[in-house]
């Protein structure tokens, strides 16, 4: 992935940014971007809001899928993910997440905590 990132650096960048990169022990919960076991490897690619970021953002994560490389986002970094991308990305793992939320959370109350990101991510309805 650092071959990867460094070469779009030049093709699709450059990335007025950052990489980072830590090691975590992966979690089992249901919409954890860490969930790759036993340990993950977190990039992290910290830059400026801007059309430019945000571009390179979607061509890494369109280059990881065509290399057929796993991977998730971290919920509180800036993203553009659509329904399709978030599906891939946690699968199944998505249903149980869209199931529980419904079980707990009150229609009139979901309301309440939606924003824009969860409607633009597709996860702001009950299931």
């Amino acid at each position: 992935v650092v071959n990867v990132l460094m070469e779009m650096n030049g093709s699709a960048g450059p990335f007025v940014g950052l990489f980072a990169f830590r090691f975590v022990k992966s979690s089992p919960a249901t919409m954890a971007f860490t969930r790759f076991a036993p340990v993950t490897c977190v990039l992290e690619l910290d830059g400026v809001l801007s059309p430019e970021t945000l571009s390179f953002y979607d061509a890494v994560w369109n280059k990881l899928e065509q290399l057929n490389i796993p991977y998730t986002f971290h919920w509180g970094k800036m993203s553009t993910i659509a329904p399709d991308r978030l599906r891939r990305m946690y699968g199944n793992s998505l249903d149980k997440f869209l199931l529980a939320r419904s079980r707990f959370i009150e229609p009139a109350v979901a309301k309440i905590f939606s924003n824009d990101i969860l409607r633009q991510w597709g996860i702001d309805q009950l299931a």
